[in-house]
């Protein structure tokens, strides 16, 4: 996934001020993100669950400027940067219901002020397939 160096700050300094598990939608072209709409409202303690309102505004306002819903983020606690059980089993079901073969969304970690890990996910054969991914900072 490819992000610029301003839109990495953005991140990591915005969700500071959220609670954990919080997160946002990821919008842009082909895998660069140029688009980062913040979801707040579904912070809870253990996991994230998005506004699917605000999701479904998201894409629907991206789609008519050619930008394409690339995944969503959420942040974790300092020093766990992985993917819970819970959010791969989210992913997976998020996945099956809304991609077709082939597709790819990413799901990144974000530790507020640290850092970002960047999880890619595949829908290959009716499964998901989910492997830790680069990110590539731009400018």
């Amino acid at each position: 996934m490819k992000l610029s160096k301003k839109l990495f700050d953005e991140i990591i300094y915005t969700v500071e001020i959220s609670p954990y598990e919080s997160g946002g939608f990821l919008g842009g072209v082909n895998d660069a993100v140029t688009n980062v709409v913040y979801d707040s409202k579904n912070s809870y303690f253990a996991s994230y669950r998005p506004d699917n309102d605000l999701l479904n505004d998201s894409i629907r306002t991206w789609a008519k400027n050619s930008i394409e819903f690339l995944g969503m983020f959420h942040t974790h606690y300092p020093n766990c940067a992985s993917l819970s059980l819970g959010d791969e089993k989210f992913i997976s079901e998020l996945m099956k219901n809304i991609c077709y073969e082939n597709d790819i969304l990413y799901f990144p970690i974000v530790i507020a002020r640290k850092e970002i890990s960047v999880y890619v996910a595949k829908l290959i054969n009716s499964k998901c397939e989910i492997k830790k991914d680069e990110l590539i900072l731009l400018g």
